[in-house]
């Protein structure tokens, strides 16, 4: 069942019990008070016997009925009749057997008044005390006019009921449409997404309603399907792209050595060729793999805490055991006296890969020259900068030193696959820092990284 037609079917149900309680409840009090009105007149007409018959002993039976047909109303089916303390009728002699039984009548006489039913008659009994002794007054009558109000009340209850229904019903199904209409737009714009197009979004409302809240949900798993697909373009892209030249290379040198016989030298120095270009195969595999790698991070990013300081150091030691002959120094200014204030929310592994990047860049664009590595706290941000007097990048390449596998012009003579930069720039800012180059040719470079503490 479609939810459109579940929640009208739902909200008509949920309507008619309450219709039908109402009615009931209306029904139920008007049937009491109607029963209550009829019990009224009905001891009215008893009193009104009594006083007749018992306060003026003179009257007979006829003149009795002459004054009741003057001057009150009549009730229909109506029958009074007096009982003295025998239980025998008094005055008025008619036969009516199965209405005024000896226990009611006793229980008249008992409490002082009863009222009771039989079958659609209503009856009521008093007891009367006079001179010539205490005597029960019985009138009993059929509430027809009252029967009649209520069997078009019952009417009026059922087809108020009826319309009631169809009004719920259709303005249900209305509000229902209104209600759905936004999630109905959202299933077309999700429809009309695809692999080649999931750079649109869906409309997102207001923002502040539960179809909003699904609207946000889809956008951001198709943030997560688009960043997926960007990583795995660009991952056989780039690839594709910086994969074949080294692999072209060693495929060639290969070749070349064994199309004749050669001598141990040559061999040792085609195997030379096809290391260096193998090695540079490995960093560059490694480094779109680290890309790739912080793509998918993107949505899912992996974190814990991670102290700044310690890392540092880490990085440096791990530089200057994989490159033999780098010189790198830290420096720390403005300490806080808790270290806890070192502490950022992130990914160890991808922070560990950008400081090391930067610091074999800074090595190896320096010419082994020292290298320092300053952290600087500051209230609720963590600078940490890392100078080189190396060849330094042109200042209108600066900028684009961060795209991936662009190179600086004067570094075209140093190894490397232009990857490096761009990682970093990239983790850091997965990490929501901010990432700064200034440099001057011949002088050296100055990387700025800064990061807000937790």
């Amino acid at each position: 069942m479609r939810i459109r037609n579940k929640l009208t079917l739902t909200y008509t149900l949920i309507i008619a019990i309450i219709l039908l309680f109402l009615n009931f409840l209306i029904y139920y009090f008007t049937v009491l008070n109607t029963k209550q009105d009829f019990y009224v007149k009905l001891k009215e007409r008893a009193f009104i016997a009594g006083e007749v018959f018992l306060e003026q002993d003179e009257l007979s039976p006829k003149l009795f009925q002459d004054i009741k047909n003057k001057f009150l109303q009549s009730l229909p089916n109506e029958i009074v009749k007096l009982y003295d303390k025998n239980d025998n009728p008094a005055f008025i002699d008619v036969s009516e057997q199965g209405i005024f039984t000896n226990d009611k009548i006793n229980l008249a006489r008992a409490n002082k008044l009863v009222e009771y039913e039989i079958d659609n008659r209503q009856v009521v009994g008093i007891c009367y005390d006079d001179n010539q002794g205490q005597f029960i007054v019985m009138a009993s009558a059929v509430d027809l006019p009252g029967m009649e109000r209520l069997m078009y009340l019952r009417e009026e209850l059922f087809l108020g009921f009826i319309l009631s229904l169809i009004i719920v019903y259709l303005s249900g199904r209305f509000f229902s449409i209104q209600a759905l209409k936004p999630m109905s737009n959202i299933v077309k714009e999700v429809n009309a997404i695809g692999a080649s197009n999931l750079h649109l979004r869906v409309n997102q409302g207001n923002g502040k309603d539960e179809i909003a809240e699904l609207a946000v949900t889809f956008n951001n798993m198709l943030t997560r399907l688009e960043t997926a697909f960007e990583v795995q373009k660009d991952f056989v892209s780039n690839a594709s792209h910086e994969l074949r030249t080294p692999l072209t290379t060693i495929i060639g040198e290969i070749d070349v050595s064994l199309s004749k016989e050669r001598n141990e030298v040559e061999y040792r120095k085609v195997l030379n060729s096809v290391l260096s270009e193998a090695e540079r195969l490995s960093k560059m595999t490694n480094g779109l793999l680290d890309m790739a790698q912080t793509g998918f991070y993107n949505t899912d990013l992996v974190t814990e805490e991670v102290r700044l300081d310690d890392l540092l150091w880490e990085s440096k030691s791990e530089v200057e055991k994989k490159i033999p002959g780098v010189k790198i120094h830290i420096e720390y200014t403005n300490m806080p006296e808790d270290a806890s204030a070192l502490i950022i929310k992130g990914n160890k592994q991808l922070l560990h890969i950008a400081f090391e990047n930067i610091f074999e860049n800074a090595s190896k664009f320096s010419d082994n020259k020292i290298v320092t590595g300053h952290l600087e706290y500051a209230t609720d941000k963590i600078r940490i900068t890392i100078l080189d007097s190396g060849i330094g990048i042109p200042e209108a390449e600066q900028k684009k030193v961060l795209d991936s596998f662009y190179r600086a012009e004067n570094a075209r003579n140093y190894t490397g696959s232009g990857i490096g930069l761009s990682l970093v720039n990239r983790i850091v800012q997965l990490h929501q820092g901010t990432l700064n180059i200034t440099s001057e040719i011949g002088k050296g470079t100055s990387v700025e990284l800064t990061f807000n503490t937790i």
